[in-house]
């Protein structure tokens, strides 16, 4: 075997992880912050997790009450758009009753979810050209695990809860150096701990 070939390291997740953070203006603070989980592998298990805070909503959907709890605790909260935000420890879990995604990243995605209590959507509009994130430790959100990613900068986006559009546009962040719409597509990612 080729050494060479071989990332050391634990992996600790692999699947999808897209956002749609909306501002209510610019530089205005977030109105709604939505980030969903589709993990094919962890140690967890696999499932869809989505975490979504937006006034008195604060809820996390999901399919595996483990996985939705780890996520939570060891990587969402670390990210800066929910960095030190209360309502992460006042997380409503809910169990999903149904879960369904339709569209591509060359057309637009729709992810809609139903539980008691809850029904969402996410709506992503055509993505823009696809480009490849390495993030080592010290720069990925966690501080402890290499992370890679197929991102997908997406301009136009939505969340709705029960049918009504929650608040917020989505605006621009810096990602590394580049300017970066706050709502995106991040597909095949890879959370790496104890790497080279």
């Amino acid at each position: 075997m080729d050494a060479r070939a071989i990332r050391p390291g634990e992996v600790a997740w692999s699947g999808d992880n897209s956002g749609i953070y909306l501002e209510h203006e610019p530089g205005g603070g977030y109105a709604t912050r939505a980030s969903y989980f589709r993990v094919t592998y962890s140690p967890h298990g696999v499932g869809n997790v989505l975490v979504l805070l937006s006034g008195e909503t604060n809820v996390c959907l999901h399919d595996n009450e483990a996985l939705a709890r780890w996520l939570v605790h060891d990587f969402a909260r670390h990210f800066p758009q929910f960095q030190g935000s209360p309502e992460m420890d006042r997380l409503d879990y809910a169990r999903l009753d149904a879960h369904d995604s339709e569209g591509d990243a060359a057309s637009g995605i729709r992810e809609r979810f139903r539980a008691p209590g809850y029904g969402v959507e996410l709506r992503w509009a055509r993505a823009g050209a696809a480009f490849f994130v390495v993030l080592p430790p010290e720069r990925a959100a966690t501080r402890r695990h290499e992370m890679y990613s197929l991102f997908f900068d997406v301009r136009e986006a939505s969340v709705l809860l029960d049918g009504r559009r929650l608040p917020g546009v989505v605006t621009e962040r810096d990602l590394h150096g580049r300017r970066a719409p706050t709502s995106f597509l991040a597909l095949s990612e890879t959370w790496v701990a104890g790497g080279a």
